[in-house]
């Protein structure tokens, strides 16, 4: 996916199921990057270069991935919220309207 804004920047995404995806992710700006290196769902560390030199920060997060994500689920759930205020459903459509207006030509899946 490809996005490009008025004053010049844009911002891309691809991901894979099927290729040889490393699960880590690449920020990138006009004064540097960040590399989160993989898994990218529950990473060791990541590295910030701001143009200078490279700062590696280790980091250690509880369980295998989405660990945050389910503990709001979990909360909501045992107080009955209808929505999380961390993630409102707003929110979580207006994603799903970047989704759908990717374009339709990509390949199928296949498994």
């Amino acid at each position: 996916m490809h996005w490009s804004y008025h004053d010049g920047r844009f911002a891309q995404l691809a991901s894979s199921l099927s290729g040889d995806d490393r699960r880590g992710a690449l920020i990138t700006g006009a004064r540097g990057r960040i590399v989160i290196h993989p898994p990218m769902q529950v990473p060791t560390k990541m590295t910030v270069n701001t143009g200078q030199a490279d700062e590696t920060i280790n980091t250690r997060l509880p369980g295998h991935g989405y660990g945050p994500e389910n503990a709001e689920v979990e909360h909501c759930i045992r107080t009955q919220l209808p929505e999380s205020s961390l993630v409102p459903l707003d929110q979580t459509v207006a994603v799903l309207d970047v989704l759908d207006d990717t374009p339709a030509d990509r390949a199928p899946l296949s498994l």
